[in-house]
């Protein structure tokens, strides 16, 4: 019988798992206000393109201020989402390699206080019971190897699919905007009668703003995708040779190969914003249980 499911609910280890979810949550709002940020040059940009903002001189020197200003202050937003998303892959590595008792070296920079921080602020904002059997009781029965591979599963598979649905949903919005961006930049270059220089600097400035708001994220998503498909490969070629195998070492080995896969994709990828993963939450926990009780037939 595992002892993942009794492991995964000591206090010590839910500590972990909410320091975990905070660092994420302030990863989305660093990254969620740098999307917000790029959406002022694009929608200023927009509106001068539809002639509902004159482009005089005066609005150039004001326009280039606030663009540079955009682009340091998008900077320092993205340097603090890499921060607590690096943070946050590397605190859940600790939970998953510790009930799992596989090794894993702590290397982190912030100390043991801003773990505790995140733990506190956690537990002010959520209630920290709702972090209890973070992997499903389809574990119960299952023995060593197969119930870390089965955890580590259900980390690939629940990750893979809200992340499929959510690039589809973000590529359906860039496409119907594009087309009302398209259109705006005909009408712009046909009938406006500012400069050419003006012109191209409001149209480049829309793209590129419109691309670091919802094109990037696309990209990275899809980038993500990479990293979680190089992952499943990694535990769809040793599987087999996991469960098969009778040296105890290599098993743990091959265990800890998987895991250091889903660390990269961890920390690497960008994580699906929480109102998405909640509207999907019911539906996936039992497509995960599903996935965990067919994975050894």
């Amino acid at each position: 019988m595992s002892d993942i499911l009794h492991k995964q609910n000591l206090e010590e280890n839910l500590r972990l798992l909410a320091a975990q979810r905070q660092s994420y949550n302030e990863a989305k709002f660093y990254r969620a206000s740098y999307r917000c940020l790029m959406l002022v040059p694009c929608l200023i940009s927009f509106l001068v393109l539809n002639s509902y903002i004159d482009a005089t001189d005066q609005y150039s020197v004001f326009r280039f201020i606030l663009d540079l200003f955009v682009l340091i202050l998008g900077g320092f937003l993205m340097q603090k989402f890499s921060q607590y998303q690096i943070l946050g892959a590397t605190i859940q590595q600790k939970f998953d390699t510790k009930i799992f008792n596989l090794p894993f070296e702590w290397r982190i920079n912030q100390d043991q206080t801003m773990i505790e921080n995140l733990y506190c602020k956690h537990k002010k904002d959520e209630n920290i019971e709702k972090l209890r059997h973070w992997y499903t009781d389809e574990l119960k029965d299952l023995t060593y190897p197969k119930d870390i591979l089965a955890a580590q599963k259900q980390n690939l598979f629940w990750s893979h699919n809200v992340r499929k649905d959510y690039i589809f949903f973000n590529i359906l919005i860039f496409i119907a905007c594009f087309i009302f961006i398209f259109i705006s930049i005909y009408m712009f270059l046909t009938y406006s009668d500012y400069p050419l220089w003006k012109k191209l600097y409001e149209i480049l400035v829309l793209l590129l703003a419109f691309y670091f708001f919802l094109g990037q994220n696309i990209f990275h998503n899809f980038k993500t995708i990479k990293l979680l498909n190089k992952a499943n490969d990694k535990f769809n070629e040793l599987q087999a040779h996991i469960i098969d195998t009778e040296d105890f070492n290599c098993a743990t080995r091959m265990l800890e190969d998987i895991q250091k896969a889903i660390f990269e994709y961890r920390k690497k990828g960008v994580s699906v914003p929480n109102y998405y993963d909640r509207l999907r939450k019911f539906k996936m926990e039992a497509s995960s249980r599903r996935i965990v009780k067919d994975l050894f037939k």
